[in-house]
């Protein structure tokens, strides 16, 4: 999933875009493991060997981030293109704010950070979740499983061919597999927005 959150939100940057997924895992597994701890104030400052990775790994998210940004907004400079991932169209969105005369409505370096970070965090868990019921899926029904892994083959080819939109588009099956298999209770889910008779 860290591939699939990477290639989404940095596209080009995709490295970087790994090392900072890599290091808020990090970051999560120590905040889950230290709930249970006793509170005591000020006791986040001392410089514990937890506390010392935590603010490792915070530094390290933010100067990746920031060195992304940085390197995006300088290259469209250039190309006027900040691309077409997440962080492209936060940039250009943001950029556009700011040269409107609207200011107020432009989002600060620390603003683009944390959305980049609370992408890393809620695209993990849905896209595992995703991959997981989509298997589940699947193995339940081998008659679609064959359907699928046909026109991928025909579509992709062989193992070993890198994919692209172009060709992603092309899976005529598998995307709307995807789409209506994405809740595991999706028959079930209804939302109606005014009072109305089942």
């Amino acid at each position: 999933t860290a591939d699939v959150i990477s290639h989404t939100a940095f596209g080009s940057s995709y490295r970087e875009g790994k090392e900072v997924f890599v290091a808020q895992r990090e970051l999560q597994y120590i905040a889950v493991s230290t709930i249970n701890n006793v509170r005591v104030p000020g006791l986040e400052y001392l410089p514990t060997k937890t506390n010392l990775r935590r603010r490792q790994l915070m530094g390290k998210v933010r100067g990746t981030l920031m060195a992304i940004i940085r390197e995006r907004q300088a290259a469209a400079k250039e190309s006027k293109d900040y691309g077409n991932d997440l962080l492209g169209l936060m940039l250009e969105a943001n950029a556009s704010a700011g040269a409107g005369g609207q200011k107020a409505a432009a989002m600060s370096m620390d603003e683009i950070i944390d959305e980049c970070k609370t992408f890393f965090f809620a695209g993990h868990d849905t896209t595992s979740h995703l991959l997981t019921w989509a298997i589940f899926l699947l193995g339940t029904h081998p008659e679609w499983q064959q359907k699928l892994r046909e026109e991928v083959l025909r579509e992709c080819g062989s193992t070993g061919t890198p994919l692209h939109g172009d060709t992603l588009n092309k899976l005529k099956l598998v995307s709307p597999y995807l789409s209506h298999h994405s809740e595991p209770n999706n028959a079930l889910t209804s939302d109606t927005h005014f009072t109305c008779e089942l």
